[in-house]
């Protein structure tokens, strides 16, 4: 990929320098791994050996180079210099964020036609000029960062980069180190062969598969970064909007958001979500668009358009053991367990009748023969249905029937019985926390 090249000045590299140096005293004391003859997170052979020690050695900087790189070092230099910065873009034309403004947190990977097409959806929303956006990466491509750059015009945002991605470690943990067991190895192979993690496979007797594991790690570092981390958002009380690159939003989502937390807050206090998405549901909002139910958190049809907030984020933390050590690659079947055996309330939310955040990942009626995503065809249709939409805008959310029953308990899907996965995962608080004590400026 091109890089643009031109001299720094010695300041600029300077304050990288002084950047970086913070980023290995930050992960000092972090859950991370070094066998004697590389750098890296590495496991020894046995899980009971394991202790942490200093992890992630100062990248190369990389003095001439001031845009986007695609080195592993220069990806390294930049995600640590916007984990720490924080810089809050389009802050001069916006405004500083304000305690009660809406949040709205996007996660995503490398799917750069699905983000613009999230950006392009949100750039509609009523009111979205005094949201702040926070972009949750973890991956840099040149496409991804040319539309984060260019495409965002209509509210301040920050982004922030997940420090533990395949990408920045490509041949150590948290990536893929060559002495990691393979997924189907027999563990007694494995032992044979004395990899790294011969003692840690999952349930199912299968190893760790980086690109599935990542997936949980990124969510819980994005959600203890973004309640415990991020000086711009810090003691928010606003609402807290959780979306994915594949989302889709209608222009009535940050008044129908704001209308369901005060709804949750008189009608169902204990309450600790709210669901503004699903993936097949009905498009009348003109006769239940108003309208909203209470119901146990279930993965499967809750884990789009999430609303959070405080209580959530404490109740979630202080269950991170259980969530981290259950295996299942899943974020959301963990959380689903977590709030069954952990949550002393159980996790209840008030789920929207027709959806403000639609899906268009290959799932149900998005699939076309052969299961290819038709994005463009589902897209018109959305754009379609909300043109021509009756009942937008409610004056008011009313919930219409309450269910508290707790579901049963869901077969765990694996693919999480590295001790390292579970005890990188438990860290991820303290190590947001370290990041309010910089200085960003």
């Amino acid at each position: 990929m091109p890089v643009r090249v031109r001299k720094r000045k010695l300041g600029i590299v300077l304050t990288v320098l002084l950047f970086l140096a913070g980023t290995i005293l930050l992960f000092k004391s972090r859950s991370a791994y070094k066998e004697e003859k590389k750098d890296g997170f590495v496991s020894p052979k046995s899980p009971s050996l394991l202790k942490p020690v200093p992890a992630l050695q100062l990248p190369k900087v990389m003095t001439n180079i001031t845009g986007r790189v695609y080195t592993v070092e220069g990806m390294l230099s930049q995600a640590a210099m916007l984990n720490f910065r924080q810089t809050v873009r389009n802050k001069d034309k916006f405004g500083d964020h304000r305690a009660e403004d809406p949040i709205i947190v996007v996660q995503t990977h490398d799917r750069h036609t699905f983000l613009k097409l999230l950006l392009d959806s949100l750039r509609t929303v009523k009111g979205i000029e005094a949201a702040t956006l926070i972009i949750s990466r973890d991956k840099f491509t040149e496409e991804m960062d040319k539309v984060i750059d260019n495409e965002i015009d209509f509210c301040r945002y920050i982004e922030i980069f997940f420090p533990f991605s395949m990408q920045l470690h490509p041949r150590s943990f948290p990536g893929d180190d060559p002495n990691d067991c393979s997924r189907d190895l027999a563990k007694a192979e494995a032992r044979r062969r004395g990899c790294n993690n011969a003692e840690c496979p999952d349930m199912y007797g299968h190893y760790r598969e980086v690109k599935f594991v990542q997936l949980k790690h990124h969510w819980f570092w994005k959600l203890n970064m973004v309640f415990n981390g991020i000086h711009e958002v810090n003691k928010n009380t606003g609402p807290i909007l959780m979306l994915e690159d594949d989302n889709y939003v209608v222009p009535d989502l940050i008044e129908v958001m704001k209308k369901m937390e005060n709804a949750r807050k008189s009608l169902c206090p204990d309450c600790l979500a709210i669901t503004l998405g699903a993936y097949d549901a009905t498009t009348d909002y003109k006769q239940l668009g108003a309208h909203a139910d209470v119901t146990p958190w279930v993965s499967s049809k809750h884990n789009i358009g999430m609303v959070l907030n405080q209580d959530f984020y404490e109740q979630v933390s202080a269950c991170a053991e259980h969530f981290c050590k259950y295996d299942d690659y899943n974020w959301d079947w963990s959380l689903q367990s977590t709030a069954l055996k952990c949550i002393p309330a159980h996790l209840y939310t008030v789920v929207t009748k027709v959806p403000r955040v639609y899906h268009l990942g290959c799932t149900g009626f998005h699939q076309k023969q052969g299961g290819r995503c038709d994005v463009e065809t589902e897209v018109k249709r959305l754009t379609s249905m909300i043109d021509t939409a009756e009942g937008l805008f409610p004056s008011k959310i009313e919930i219409l029937s309450t269910k508290k029953t707790p579901n049963p308990t869901h077969p765990e899907n694996g693919g999480w019985g590295d001790v390292r996965d579970q005890e990188l995962c438990q860290k991820y608080r303290t190590l947001a926390g370290d990041y309010l004590k910089q200085d960003p400026s």
